[in-house]
Parts: structure tokens; C-alpha cells; sequence
């Protein structure tokens, strides 16, 4: 079962020539800093989604509130009532 296997990252660079560790390097240096720009992207999208929801949320409240205190309809309804 050689799937199983562990690679050792440090066994598997020390093998490959100056220009291929270089490159690797490079590589990775590219890849921490895509990484740090998608974590400021993650917090700003996790913020624009919370303002959104507490938007949202505070719209339907009010709507729900609104329709509790309206009393033209029953004022109308027992006005034809009679």
C-alpha cells in the first residue's frame, strides 16, 4: 500500500537540484502571500455578510412590527360591519 506512505517534504527538497529548490521557494513565497491577500478578503466578505443579515433582519423586523400596529384594516372592517 505505498498510498499509505508519508513523504518526508524535507528528504523529498534536499533531493532535487539548486534550480528546482529555487523555484520551489519562489513558489511558496507566491503561494503565503495569495494566502494572506485571501484571509483579508475573508474577514471583509464575513463583514459585508453581517452588515447584509443585520440589514435584512432589522427590515423584516420593522415589517413585522409595522403590520402588529396597523389598525386602519380592523378600523375599516367594523366600520363596514355595521
Amino acid at each position: 500500500m505505498s498510498g499509505n506512505r508519508k513523504l518526508d517534504m524535507k528528504a523529498e527538497f534536499e533531493k532535487l537540484n539548486p534550480t528546482e529548490q529555487h523555484f520551489v521557494r519562489k513558489a511558496e513565497l507566491v503561494n503565503r502571500a495569495r494566502a494572506l491577500s485571501q484571509k483579508s478578503l475573508r474577514k471583509r466578505n464575513i463583514t459585508v455578510a453581517g452588515a447584509i443579515f443585520a440589514g435584512v433582519l432589522s427590515i423584516y423586523a420593522y415589517t413585522i412590527i409595522a403590520v402588529k400596529q396597523e389598525k386602519f384594516l380592523d378600523d375599516y372592517d367594523d366600520m363596514h360591519k355595521k
